[in-house]
């Protein structure tokens, strides 16, 4: 426990890690929150930022029947990439509405989900580096855009190409703590 808190009460600790010139790592450690209330308004303070108001597309690796992203409209495709099946949602402009539902959705938390913003071009080669991220290589590709997702444990939130620093990333995280 930390002084001043009681029991019961949500505790969250977070770094947050530059791990080479395009990815910030921001992970958190979370006691007491069954339902990851504190994690998702983390995740959704730095991330609307980022893309409230601005055009995104979606890949979700490895997608099932009821995946987050059968339900929404406009542009989709499905491919086999590496062996492994993405469905790509296109064009989709994120509200607030649209960012909640994509945090809270099991794909996104288990790290299935990707957030790609500024980029519908390559696509595919993100498809790919993800197949290379998830068979334990390095994850080190050099795409245009940004790329937000989280670790399989979906405790680590993972921002490539943010624009942001390490500093103003940290600047979030200090206010839930």
């Amino acid at each position: 426990m930390y002084p001043g808190k009681t029991p019961g009460e949500l505790e969250m600790n977070t770094s947050v890690n530059q791990m080479n010139d395009h990815l910030i790592e921001v992970n958190t450690v979370v006691s007491n929150d069954a339902n990851f209330s504190q994690q998702l308004q983390l995740y959704y303070s730095i991330l609307s930022e980022k893309l409230l108001n601005k055009e995104i597309s979606l890949i979700t690796l490895q997608p099932l029947a009821y995946s987050f992203g059968y339900e929404l409209q406009g542009d989709k495709e499905i491919k086999k990439i590496g062996g492994k099946n993405f469905l790509f949602n296109m064009n989709l402009t994120c509200n607030q509405e649209l960012l909640f539902e994509i945090l809270q959705s099991e794909e996104f938390r288990r790290g299935l989900l990707f957030i790609v913003q500024g980029q519908n071009k390559e696509l595919d080669e993100i498809a790919v580096v993800i197949v290379q991220y998830y068979k334990e290589v390095k994850l080190d590709f050099n795409v245009e855009g940004r790329l937000y997702f989280t670790k399989k444990d979906g405790n680590t939130l993972c921002l490539y190409n943010t624009m942001s620093t390490k500093e103003e990333i940290s600047v979030f995280t200090r206010s839930f703590q």
